[in-house]
């Protein structure tokens, strides 16, 4: 599962990097570039599990401030569909550790705590 990473344009990348630590914007060009693209395919790791296929989509904004609802379907199965609300900036920055782990050779997916907002369990 190879994922494709274009880098987004600079002026499309300067409208967030206020927003982000400098450590993290290494990477913002190529998370805004896969913003871009409005879906990914990965896979969620499950422990002592096979992997569990997904596909989120959402729809592009281009301001940082706005907000996008992300779609993630996992297995193709539509009873196992989750919808959040975000707004770009906080979901551009899932998107980073998303790029981070892909560059570490490491099949697509989201962190844990986006698992958590997406599934509404936050602390």
């Amino acid at each position: 599962m190879a994922l494709q990473l274009e880098p987004a344009s600079l002026p499309e990348v300067a409208v967030y990097q206020p927003y982000y630590a400098v450590a993290r914007r290494q990477y913002l060009a190529l998370a805004v570039g896969l913003y871009k693209k409005a879906s990914l395919e990965g896979q969620r790791a499950i422990e002592g599990e096979e992997p569990v296929r997904f596909l989120a989509s959402w729809h592009m904004s281009p301001l940082p401030s706005d907000l996008t609802v992300v779609q993630l379907i996992f297995a193709q199965d539509a009873d196992l569909t989750y919808q959040l609300s975000i707004a770009d900036y906080e979901f551009v920055d899932y998107l980073i550790d998303v790029v981070a782990l892909v560059q570490r050779g490491q099949p697509p997916d989201f962190t844990t705590a986006f698992y958590k907002k997406l599934m509404r369990y936050e602390d």
